[in-house]
């Protein structure tokens, strides 16, 4: 069965080596184009437009909550961009929750 391929950018925000490793090569599988921040190199990437961003929940200096909310400005390029919280903590209640009273759930 042929791996079904996308044509799209989309930034991976993730400070963990080995996990941004094996994220982009997943990414790049299916085609696409990958821009890799690690933690606070992510402000190079604001004035950038993606089809989809993935975004590490704590980083060390920056929260993904924030980070979330700067790309959701109102005349920001990705203020309707998908965004996939991706985290090495477990999901619970208290994740659940700051996605809603942070808005970007």
């Amino acid at each position: 069965m042929e791996t079904k391929k996308y044509l799209a950018k989309v930034l991976l925000v993730e400070d963990n080596r080995v996990d941004s490793a094996m994220a982009c090569e997943m990414l790049r599988a299916r085609g696409l184009t990958v821009h890799l921040a690690r933690g606070l190199d992510v402000v190079d990437h604001l004035d950038e437009s993606f089809q989809m961003i993935f975004l590490d929940l704590s980083m060390p200096g920056i929260d993904g909550f924030y980070i979330a909310n700067t790309f959701r400005k109102p005349n920001g390029l990705n203020k309707s961009t998908p965004i996939v919280f991706v985290s090495s903590r477990p999901y619970s209640d208290a994740i659940k929750e700051q996605c809603i009273s942070a808005n970007v759930s």
